[in-house]
């Protein structure tokens, strides 16, 4: 009888045990989805952002412009849960005085693991870039590279004013035969995208006007 007993004792054991052991791996499987899902969405949003920029270098016209609409977090599990986020624009200088490097940095806050960066190249011959927003502490972990200028977007500020709802992105180009293209990127905080960096001749498009 009491080998019995404690034959019992020792097979509840054993399966708390076992219990136990599945639910960490549980948890660790269900960790490890998140953080893919995190960083898929953090390189999606800096590529889409990417493309942006591609998409008004590219532009044919001399003036255009391209709205970008944040999300106020990113997708971290199938779940409808968000992770908060920002987002670093910076330019580098390298050894190639014909290249210069933008780099787009999406950031989640709660976990750096999730964070993606994307890069693309300009001839700063031919194309100057403005950041419409104080330059901010430079975070040594998103560069690699020496740095001219930094912006931090906040889409998922706790401060609504404060909050970064659009970047707006404007091209515009020298009315004078050889002229350089300027590159406009404007934290607007604005609800209305519109109200941010128009296309009408502004001060801070005086650099076109030359």
């Amino acid at each position: 009888m009491k080998g019995q007993l404690e034959l019992w004792v020792l097979t509840k054991i054993g399966m708390l045990f076992f219990i136990i052991s599945l639910s960490f791996i549980a948890i660790n499987i269900s960790n490890t989805e998140k953080s893919a899902l995190c960083g898929e969405q953090a390189l999606a949003t800096a590529n889409i952002i990417a493309s942006n920029v591609n998409q008004v270098l590219a532009a044919p016209v001399e003036d255009a412009r391209v709205v970008y609409k944040f999300e106020p977090t990113i997708a971290v599990s199938k779940e409808k849960f968000g992770e908060r986020y920002e987002v670093w624009l910076t330019r580098h200088s390298t050894s190639d005085a014909s290249r210069v490097q933008l780099s787009i940095v999406v950031n989640p806050l709660s976990d750096k693991t999730c964070r993606r960066r994307v890069s693309l190249f300009y001839d700063p011959n031919k194309v100057q870039t403005r950041f419409f927003s104080n330059a901010l502490p430079i975070d040594p972990d998103t560069v690699s590279s020496p740095q001219e200028e930094v912006v931090k977007l906040q889409p998922s500020s706790k401060n609504i004013d404060e909050r970064t709802k659009f970047l707006v992105i404007v091209k515009c180009k020298q009315k004078v035969f050889g002229g350089i293209s300027f590159i406009y990127f404007d934290d607007c905080k604005n609800s209305d995208a519109f109200a941010c960096s128009p296309m009408e001749p502004t001060s801070p498009y005086l650099e076109c006007e030359s």
